[in-house]
């Protein structure tokens, strides 16, 4: 199911599952998919026996909640800021239903739960890395009561080579103007840590050459490293 992105807060999701399960009483034995993009939620197959490809792995990105309904009538929500993978639950958040207390996530700040990363995910800048270019830019925003974040500011960055520092502040601003959090009665000021680095090691914790992990801790930092080419 496609939905709008300002639609990814635990209130607005747990009351549009109230809805489907009133307009489907026989339900039993039931997984809801929910997505930012309407041609992810048209073409994404779920089947664990569905080999992956380049279309399947950027329709999954898209996929940022998930209900499911056991046949003991068991319930969870499941929240996926970075999008369905099919081993790594690790940043995943898993909600028992019905909701009682405002549920703490694995990915959160200020309070908020960080439902969705809704631009590209893993991206360190092509020219950035031509020029071997790493550092830290420290950024400030505001989450909004919506759960937009809006108001991002380079509050620091020390990047080397100094002349590439706009590679990396830009890249970071952009990939933080993303991020949709869980909706508030008040707005919420963060500050978090954008760490680019190059693996240059035999022992890198990257496995190709140009392959990109993000790690994210937060509330204070994001890391974002590639494998340096051969």
């Amino acid at each position: 199911m496609n939905i709008e992105p300002r639609d990814f807060t635990i209130e607005k999701l747990t009351c549009l599952i109230g809805h489907l399960k009133k307009r489907n009483p026989a339900w039993n034995d039931v997984a809801v998919l929910f997505f930012s993009s309407e041609e992810a939620a048209d073409n994404f197959n779920p089947d664990i026996n569905y080999t992956p490809g380049i279309l399947w792995n950027a329709w999954a990105r898209h996929q940022h909640a998930s209900y499911l309904l056991e046949p003991d009538k068991k319930e969870y929500l499941y929240i996926s800021p970075f999008g369905f993978k099919v081993v790594d639950f690790s940043l995943d958040t898993k909600i028992d239903l019905p909701v009682a207390t405002r549920p703490k996530c694995r990915l959160e700040t200020a309070g908020r739960c960080l439902m969705a990363v809704l631009g590209e995910i893993k991206r360190y800048p092509e020219s950035a890395l031509k020029h071997a270019t790493v550092g830290r830019v420290t950024l400030s925003a505001v989450i909004e009561r919506d759960g937009s974040t809006s108001h991002v500011t380079v509050k620091d960055a020390d990047v080397r080579p100094i002349e590439r520092k706009e590679l990396l502040t830009s890249a970071a601003m952009q990939n933080l103007k993303t991020w949709q959090f869980d909706a508030s009665d008040q707005e919420s000021p963060i500050q978090i840590d954008y760490s680019y680095v190059i693996d240059t090691g035999p022992l890198a914790r990257t496995q190709y050459s140009g392959q990109v992990t993000m790690i994210p801790k937060l509330p204070y930092y994001v890391e974002i490293r590639v494998k340096a080419p051969k």
